[in-house]
Parts: C-alpha cells; structure tokens; sequence
C-alpha cells in the first residue's frame, strides 16, 4: 500500500441507536458526503473482513477492479481515468477510483559538465555538497560512556527546501572562493512515477469500484 493509503476502521454503535441512517448503504453516503470536503481525499467504504478478502482474492481492496496492462505509465493513466469515467455512468457504481501511479514531484539538478570542468570541480565534488546539504553528511562521531553516534550535519528544514534554495547551495572552488550551485547546474522540479505496480512481471493499473443499490 503506497503512504498516501490509510485505512480507517470505524466502531459502529448498534444499528438501533443510529439516529441519521436507517442501513450501512446510507451511512456511507453520509459519510462520503460529509468527508469529501477535505481536498484530495480518496474515499472507499467496505467492510473490513470484506475487504481483507478482497485483497486476497484480487489484489485489490474494492469490490469490482478492472486491471489495464502495459509498458507507458502515462498511457496506463490516461487509459484508466477513462474508464473511470465509464464507470462512473454505471448504476450503482460507487467510490470509483485509479491507482495513482503518477504525479510525483521530484526536485531534480542536472549538472552541466562543462561549467563544472571550467571552476576546476568535477561531479563527485558537487554531489558530495548537495548530499550533504539536502541529506545530510557525516562530519565525525560523538562518544556517550560506550555508545557511538554518528554526527551528521544538514541544512535547517531541509524537507522543504524549494528551488530557490538548492540553486543558492554554494560549492567551495579550488582556489578557496565559492559559486552557487544555478552556477553548474539547471535546479526544476518535474513529475515523476509515484509508484510502478506489477502483476505476473507486467506493469499494470487498477480502477476500482465498490457497489451500492444493486447486485455486483
């Protein structure tokens, strides 16, 4: 399950006791309505056995899922929302979903080897500050009785660094003088693969579907 998954187990009272929904459909309609105000949510309502089943069985969590096979992540994508959009004219089709395979940012630096060579540098000296900077570099150890850590140093909020500030990262030059590193290198963010599912060796995308209102 890829970490923007959760999944949230409610605790119901007794059936009886409900005051605003008369069945589970109408519960989870409810609860949809009310819980798809939060920006980017992805809702499916299932029984919990049910669904661990479901994943056994298929793979996948819902009750209906259609898999599409092939090599292009971005044909994959363009392929399933698609058919999400057919699905979602099906009566009693319900918490239509696509596997989100893409949409990753990812903050990528491209050297230019020809500026790098100009400033006396070469690659490993430019990779070797930006690690450090963005994930940390070992500067020594720190002893505590017979424990032994290592020291790591870092730029200060790191995880948010955004173009700006990788571009002004400055590399110290041979000759004692440092540049930023927009100096070496082109600094962008591009969208790459969020995750690469496969099944039987084959890259593949899941819609899925749960059914309200009528047999599946």
């Amino acid at each position: 399950m890829p970490i923007e998954s959760a999944d949230l187990i409610v605790v119901l009272k007794e059936k009886d006791e409900w005051t605003t929904a008369h069945d589970r459909e109408e519960l989870a309609e409810k609860m949809n309505e009310k819980m798809s105000v939060v920006p980017g949510v992805n809702l499916s309502f299932e029984q919990p056995i049910q669904m661990r089943f479901n994943e056994l069985i298929a793979g996948v969590k819902s009750d209906i899922a259609i898999k599409i096979y092939g090599e292009n992540l971005d044909m994959l994508f363009t392929k399933a929302n698609e058919v999400k959009k057919l699905l979602g004219s099906v009566t009693g089709a319900v918490d239509v979903k696509v596997e989100q395979v893409t949409g990753m940012p990812q903050l990528v630096v491209k050297y230019n080897r020809d500026r790098i060579a100009q400033y006396g540098l070469n690659i490993d000296d430019v990779n070797k500050v930006l690690n450090t900077a963005l994930a940390g570099g070992k500067a020594g150890i720190i002893y505590e009785g017979e424990k032994r850590f290592d020291l790591v140093v870092r730029l200060a909020n790191y995880r948010d660094a955004d173009i700006e500030k990788v571009k002004n990262i400055f590399i110290p030059l041979p000759n004692g003088s440092q540049i930023p590193i927009a100096q070496v290198a082109d600094v962008s963010f591009t969208t790459a693969p969020a995750q690469v599912s496969r099944e039987n060796s084959e890259r593949r995308i899941v819609i899925e579907t749960n059914v309200r209102g009528r047999d599946i």
